[in-house]
């Protein structure tokens, strides 16, 4: 006859196994999350080729939009161009846009204190999203961030 301490030490120890044999590999998805201050990433840096999905939060009190892009030049690159778009912003100054060097892979608007994803089909390559707050009516841009690099390897 089994005792309840050997039967509790059996659960645990399948228990172990299970838990050593679930998805080692596997990083946590990959989340943005835009704020009234910054813009920031949490989860996996390195995605898989293919159909691919970002988990996206806006907390913020402002629409949000939300572009993920490949980058078609360097991420420093990129880094100086959203920087130049920041102090045009603060001098009150429109941005330019998205530089030509990136291409838009997918976009998601999201409403203050919204959620959502954004769905793409990734290629082997950099890519990088880039979060701006918007006035009510998409009209001007609050502040732009740069979030990333995201690696895509086969």
């Amino acid at each position: 006859m089994r005792t309840p301490s050997r039967n509790i030490r059996g659960l645990v120890l399948v228990l172990l196994i299970v838990a050593a044999c679930a998805a080692p590999g596997l990083a946590e998805p990959p989340t943005v999350v835009l704020t009234d201050e910054t813009c920031e990433r949490t989860g996996a840096e390195t995605l898989a080729p293919g159909a691919s999905s970002i988990a996206i939060r806006n907390e913020s009190g402002s629409l949000g939009n939300f572009e993920l892009v490949r980058l078609d030049s360097s991420f420093p690159e990129l880094v100086a161009h959203i920087a130049e778009e920041q102090a045009r912003i603060a001098a009150g100054q429109p941005p330019q846009g998205i530089p030509s060097s990136v291409t838009e892979v997918g976009r998601l608007l999201l409403q203050p204190m919204g959620s959502g994803t954004i769905e793409a089909t990734l290629t082997p390559d950099s890519h990088a999203v880039i979060c701006a707050r918007l006035t009510a009516s998409e009209d001007a841009v609050l502040s732009i961030f740069l979030v990333g690099p995201y690696t895509v390897t086969e």
